[in-house]
């Protein structure tokens, strides 16, 4: 009952989408933008820039040096983070910056097509096969920062790469428990201050032997996936990965 009322509500709002946004690209409002692409137009996805070699086989961060064989980053060799692997399908730039802060901050449902299409791109580039996974956890919210939002991005991102990969999305296990201040101008030393005792594993028993992608928006200097891999592992997970729609890169 529950998945034919999800996709009664999906045909429903495809239909609300259309009514609603006419066909044109929804940013730079030059050229025809579908629903089935969130409403961005050709040029408009041409500016997306994949995370493309080398990167760092730990957290995904880019280089821009010329680099042979596996390479670890500075940051993930000095403090390797709990999870083992973190992948995204672009750098945060441009329309995709712009997409998600639209997504996040103005409930613009109607691009969650475009991030959802980055995001199975970071899906597709785990170096593990995609069948040995056993669910993805969305990184929660506060429940304050919840009722603010409406939503919880991470949780729909999730929903909707499932909806092709053929996942459990788990959202009963893993809760924020701290309602920190934004990570958004502090220093990396300060995010995972910020971070020690946010997250908690509630229900363990749904997490122990299992293998889990956690799921985010944006991935910036891994804090805040580390912090709930590391609630995970100590629940009993097997192993954890990270997958978002975009990943920040810094100028080292």
């Amino acid at each position: 009952m529950h998945m034919y009322m999800l996709t009664f509500w999906r045909s429903w709002k495809e239909k609300l989408l259309h009514f609603a946004y006419p066909e044109w690209c929804q940013f730079c409002r030059a050229e025809p933008g579908l629903a089935a692409s969130g409403y961005v137009g050709t040029a408009c996805q041409a500016e997306s820039k994949p995370i493309v070699s080398p990167f760092c086989a730990c957290c995904g961060q880019p280089s821009w040096g010329e680099i042979e064989g596996v390479y670890v980053c500075g940051e993930c060799r000095a403090e390797p983070p709990h999870f083992s692997t973190a992948r995204a399908g672009v750098r945060l730039d441009g329309t995709v910056r712009e997409a998600i802060h639209r997504y996040k901050y103005n409930r613009a449902l109607w691009v969650e097509p475009f991030l959802v299409g980055h995001l199975r791109e970071a899906f597709e580039r785990l170096p593990q096969a995609s069948d040995s996974w056993d669910m993805m956890v969305p990184v929660p919210l506060h429940a304050k920062r919840r009722r603010l939002r409406q939503f919880n991005q991470a949780e729909e991102l999730a929903r909707g790469l499932a909806s092709s990969c053929n996942l459990h999305v788990e959202t009963e296990a893993l809760a924020r428990v701290v309602d920190s201040p934004t990570q958004t101008r502090l220093s990396r030393a300060e995010r995972f201050e910020n971070l020690k005792h946010a997250f908690i594993v509630r229900r363990p028993e749904l997490i122990r032997g299992r293998r889990v992608i956690l799921i985010d928006d944006v991935l910036t200097s891994g804090a805040t996936a580390s912090f709930c891999a590391r609630e995970l592992r100590k629940a009993g997970a097997a192993e954890i990965a990270v997958c978002t729609v975009a990943r920040t890169q810094t100028n080292g």
